[in-house]
């Protein structure tokens, strides 16, 4: 979803893949980022992974702030050299960058451009309503929690994860479960149904209803392009579609080959539930 936005608005003009970041959004100029790039942003490849080790689940849903810890965050690599997951921080990134370009948050933008093109408007969020929370289905965690010593084991074990995503902020059931959470702009991930999501993923891919999201020329662009970046140990030339993180399936089988088009979010947010007497389109 926040990819299809950035995408929709390239196919608009109001910025390119190769737009330095500053020119839209200048404090994150600063700690060697300022020749980053949107299509390094959109390949997890622009080096701020990262949210900070004390964030909270209510910092999260402060844009500004989250903004502002990410803008002045010292980059784990040069952007462009080396590539990892921004689990958190890329909808934030590409939220801001939207909303430096457009004047309107991220949710508005969706809404406008995507969701509502598509009938989709009461289906598809960032951040959902307050009239609309009662469809959602609630998340269950499908194991016993953690303890202290098994909390500190695995950070012991994935130092990287735990530095990117703070324990605070890990995946559970009760923080995406959480009215303030699913009411606030996080687009690292979304709420949908399976309806919205199916009829914007196949608008990506050619006329839904007489809706056609992107161009087919700018769907081509969107397919694998070589380059050569550090991923852990290795540096590999690989295939990579936008907003794409190369996993370890495509690494540990030593081939070029592209994931798909888009990542299962960080945030697995809740699911909407059709209204009563509704049908897929």
């Amino acid at each position: 979803m926040t990819s299809t936005v950035a995408h929709v608005l390239v196919e608009r003009g109001v910025f390119g893949y190769d737009t330095p970041i500053v020119a839209l959004w200048p404090e994150f100029g600063v700690h060697g980022k300022q020749a980053a790039t949107i299509r390094l942003t959109l390949t997890h490849a622009v080096g701020v992974p990262g949210v900070p080790a004390d964030t909270t689940p209510e910092d999260l849903c402060d844009w500004h702030k989250m903004c502002a810890a990410i803008a002045d965050a010292q980059p784990w690599w040069e952007p462009g050299t080396r590539h990892g997951y921004h689990a958190l921080t890329y909808g934030y990134l590409v939220g801001e960058i939207v909303r430096r370009a457009t004047g309107k948050p991220i949710a508005q933008v969706l809404r406008e451009e995507v969701a509502g093109p598509l009938g989709m408007a009461d289906e598809l969020f960032f951040s959902v309503p307050r009239a609309q929370l009662g469809r959602l289905a609630r998340l269950e965690d499908g194991d016993e929690p953690m303890d202290a010593a098994q909390s500190k084991q695995l950070e012991a074990m994935m130092p990287l994860l735990f530095k990117a995503a703070p324990m605070a902020v890990q995946p559970s059931a009760a923080l995406y479960n959480r009215t303030d959470f699913l009411s606030a702009d996080i687009p690292s991930g979304g709420t949908m149904s399976a309806r919205a999501v199916a009829r914007l993923y196949a608008a990506l891919l050619g006329d839904v209803d007489g809706v056609r999201l992107v161009s087919p020329e700018r769907l081509r662009e969107s397919q694998p392009w070589p380059w050569t970046v550090s991923i852990r140990s290795s540096a590999t030339p690989r295939g990579c579609r936008w907003a794409t993180p190369l996993g370890d399936r495509c690494r540990t089988r030593q081939i070029p080959r592209p994931c798909s088009g888009g990542q299962a979010p960080a945030e697995a947010m809740p699911a909407l539930i059709p209204p009563p007497g509704s049908r897929s389109r």
